[in-house]
Formats: C-alpha cells, sequence, structure tokens
C-alpha cells in the first residue's frame, strides 16, 4: 500500500518533525508513505468570510494538482471527526 500525506504548509518545530519520522518509521513496515508539503497561501491575520474561502480554494487547488487517479482520499481538519487507529484503518 502507498500512502501519500499532502499537508499544507511546512513543519518547523524540530519536536513535530521527530515525532512525524518516529510515525513514518513504524508505518514502513506496512506501507510505504511520503509526505509532500504545498505551499500555504499568505494571508494576513484580519480576514473576511469571503476572504478565508478564497485562500482555502486557492490551497485546494495545489493539493487538487497532487491527488493521483484512482486514489482513496482522506481529509484531515481540524474540525473534522476523530478516528481511532483502528477505525483509520478500517477506512
Amino acid at each position: 500500500m502507498d500512502i501519500r500525506i499532502i499537508a499544507v504548509g511546512r513543519v518547523k518545530e524540530p519536536y513535530i518533525k521527530q515525532g512525524i519520522n518516529i510515525y513514518q518509521k513504524s508505518l514502513r513496515a506496512y506501507a510505504s508513505v511520503e509526505i509532500v508539503e504545498v505551499i500555504d497561501e499568505r494571508a494576513p491575520d484580519n480576514l473576511s468570510l469571503a476572504q478565508i474561502q478564497m485562500v482555502k480554494a486557492k490551497e485546494g487547488q495545489r493539493i487538487e494538482k497532487l491527488i493521483r487517479p484512482y486514489s482513496f482520499v482522506i481529509a484531515l481538519a481540524i474540525d473534522g471527526q476523530t478516528l481511532s487507529s483502528p477505525a483509520l484503518a478500517k477506512k
């Protein structure tokens, strides 16, 4: 199985990078894992709802270009549904 993680922005914090590396090493026994980072849209702090939607649309277009045909896509979002590891594995 191939897992391709497409993420908006770059991880800068060393402790998060370290955690990602540990998790990737654990997964290698079961799947190949690739992490692709797309550039996040630069925007000021105080955005209107319309501006927020525009930023998300631009970032979404960047993500869509990287999704391979016939891929099974799972979107992860801060306000999304929380799944346990077994529940995510079932999906």
